[in-house]
């Protein structure tokens, strides 16, 4: 597999998440395996969060939606020291407090957020792109495409796409 390649101009980005197509983690340039489905996807959803921020409960809520509630703060007690453990070094890039988990959006880039981005600029200019309308409508986090949240996530890419459309 090739190495995932920041497609943002930020030479600063140390974790690199393709959400486009596939999911992939790269951490320095190397990919990253996560122990679990939950921690790979609770930094997709960090990273693309407004702020790269969410309430903890929140997203707990998310990531177990038939758990009881009781369930849930273990739970994320154990996703959340395994993010940091798959981290390594670059484990501060994760804060966590009571009320909230963030990741260091300065520091990570995602191929979605980039793509969007560029979108949004084309549009504020008044530019339509068929081309970029279709890299909107790839799928995006493939093999998670029955959850809420990556609907969601689609259907922002669907809206700006149509409004690409030349």
């Amino acid at each position: 597999m090739a190495p995932l390649q920041s497609s943002s101009n930020n030479s600063n980005d140390i974790l690199h998440l393709q959400a486009i197509g596939e999911p992939r983690i790269a951490l320095d340039g190397h990919d990253v395996v996560m122990p679990t489905r939950h921690a790979a996807q609770a930094l997709f959803m960090l990273a693309l969060a407004e702020e790269g921020e969410l309430p903890v409960p929140e997203l707990g809520e998310q990531l177990w939606p038939d758990a009881a509630s009781s369930q849930i703060p273990p739970r994320f007690a154990t996703m959340v020291w395994q993010l940091r453990k798959s981290l390594g070094e670059h484990r501060n890039l994760l804060e966590r407090n009571r009320r909230f988990i963030r990741v260091d959006r300065s520091k990570v880039s995602v191929d979605l957020v980039n793509l969007r981005t560029e979108a949004s600029e084309l549009l504020g200019k008044g530019v339509a792109s068929a081309e970029l309308a279709e890299k909107l409508r790839q799928p995006i986090l493939a093999s998670w495409d029955d959850y809420l949240w990556v609907r969601e996530q689609q259907a922002i890419n669907e809206r700006l796409a149509k409004e690409l459309k030349p």
